[in-house]
């Protein structure tokens, strides 16, 4: 196996040579969808920054629609002893992610920057925390106010963000962890009667459902128990009890949570865990990119900000070892799984894949002619070629100037059917990133960012957005004499 088709790679010979050169553009993607689907079981994806995570993530839930078990892992988004707590939406992802891997039959695909895959974790056990309410359920409302507030909900008068809870009469209104919309109970005395979504900005119900997880509302327990391991485990630990009544050991103890307490999860558990403890033994491993030196330079900024902010007596901080592992501790559990790594670089005595990078194919706006890199290129090979765009305005907009062009391409519903077809020239709307020529298939995949150079990789995305993506012009060429213009600041034009 010296040379390979990213679209039919064996798995089997995959994992028998361990690594795979030659990967650029979405080959990647293709590949790991391609690896995922043959070996039918739980699959984890290192990437070497959560950049590179996010963007595998769009393209392996595009390539994965009938297999939808594509998770991420999101990074906590804070540095290291960070005197900030993660956003809730973050801390939701992350809770939701955890509880799909202790739940889920099915195999799954995991992605996870690698440096997350360091961070020492809450045991499986601490799901055990999660309940479910169900239409037809007694459900007792002071008790639920109780348990919601023991795990860490906080009572509201109207419901906007992850981890909020509002009770009105019989109405229970909860915005539960790891889910994406906050749910309405109706009770009819103690009895749930309708279980309904609904929207926080117009606070209108919505779509009837039958039941809801609740999970609990951070990483560690809240509840009088947790805060007695804390209580003891600190203790322990720094072998003192602080004085002052703001000091981290007396605001924990009275069932205050500080900005920055995710520095001290250890301490609210008998014994934490490893990723690896979520996973099961038939999982297999595939890494992307620098992986040891992303490790490496992740735990040298642990260790300087360690040694630069361990100065407060009234908040001592706990060391790296009992937060992270180390970079050898990381890569001797992954001896335990099968694992496949996939360089983008050519690869000595490794199968290299048959895919090239693609010419420039820019969209140039000073010709008379925007497009004639691409008319060209279309007109001069004889492969297959599909443009990817991210969006049905897009996809409107590349029409149009590939019309000016004097080029047509036919809309397709998937790359797979795409990849099926005959057509010549044709046009998707998927996330990939960028795009390659699959030399030994006859196909070429042409993202919009080689079009029109702009960086499309998908950002996490906040529960709303500041503007429409097809609201943007991402180039001049793209705009037609007679079009209005509007400017964000002065108007229509």
């Amino acid at each position: 196996m010296r040379r390979f088709s990213p679209l039919s790679v064996p798995v089997t010979a995959a994992i028998e040579h361990r690594a795979l050169g030659g990967l650029v553009g979405a080959a990647t993607s293709l590949c790991i969808a391609q690896l995922g689907q043959q070996r039918q079981q739980p699959t984890l994806l290192l990437t070497h920054d959560t950049n590179e995570a996010v963007r595998m993530f769009g393209e392996l839930r595009y390539l994965n629609q009938t297999q939808p078990n594509v998770i991420l892992l999101p990074d906590r988004e804070i540095l290291p002893y960070d005197a900030f707590s993660p956003h809730e939406d973050i801390t939701s992802e992350r809770l939701s992610c955890l509880a799909a891997l202790t739940g889920s039959t099915s195999p799954w695909l995991l992605i996870v920057p690698i440096t997350n895959a360091l961070i020492r974790l809450p045991p499986p056990s601490f799901l055990q925390h999660m309940f479910a309410a169900t239409v037809g359920d007694t459900f007792n409302l002071t008790h639920i106010k109780q348990q919601l507030t023991q795990i860490g909900y906080h009572s509201v008068e109207q419901v906007f963000a992850h981890g909020e809870f509002a009770v009105r009469g019989a109405i229970l209104d909860i915005f539960p962890m790891g889910s994406k919309q906050p749910y309405r109970i109706e009770l009819f005395d103690d009895v749930v009667e309708t279980i309904r979504t609904f929207d926080v900005d117009t606070q209108r119900s919505g779509t009837t459902i039958t039941t809801v997880q609740i999970l609990p509302a951070k990483e560690f327990p809240t509840d009088a128990a947790g805060i007695d391991t804390f209580r003891q485990q600190y203790r322990a630990y720094f072998k003192q009890t602080p004085q002052g009544q703001n000091a981290l050991y007396h605001q924990v103890s009275q069932g205050r949570f500080p900005s920055g307490i995710e520095a001290y999860l250890p301490l609210f558990f008998e014994e934490t865990v490893t990723l690896f403890d979520y996973l099961p033994a038939t999982t297999q491993v595939l890494l992307t990119g620098e992986v040891h030196q992303a490790c490496e330079q992740h735990l040298l900024e642990v260790n300087k900000r360690f040694n630069n902010y361990n100065v407060d007596s009234q908040r001592p901080l706990l060391a790296p070892s009992k937060l992270y592992l180390n970079t050898a501790e990381l890569f001797q559990r992954l001896k335990a799984y099968p694992q496949v790594h996939l360089h983008a670089t050519h690869q000595p005595k490794r199968p290299q894949a048959a895919v090239a990078t693609l010419p420039n194919l820019a969209v140039d706006h000073k010709q008379t002619n925007p497009m004639t890199s691409l008319y060209d290129f279309v007109e001069q090979t004889q492969q297959r070629i599909v443009l990817c765009v991210a969006s049905q305005g897009r996809r409107e907009v590349l029409h149009n100037l590939l019309q000016q062009a004097h080029l047509s391409a036919h809309d397709f519903a998937h790359w797979y059917d795409f990849a099926q077809s005959s057509a010549k020239l044709g046009c998707i709307i998927a996330p990939f990133d960028q795009g390659c020529h699959f030399e030994d298939d006859g196909l070429i995949l042409i993202s919009e960012n080689e079009l029109f150079q702009h960086n499309l990789t998908p950002q996490r995305k906040r529960r709303k957005a500041s503007q429409a993506a097809d609201s943007i012009i991402r180039d001049l060429a793209e705009l037609q004499l007679g079009q209005p213009v509007v400017h964000l600041e002065h108007g229509i034009g």
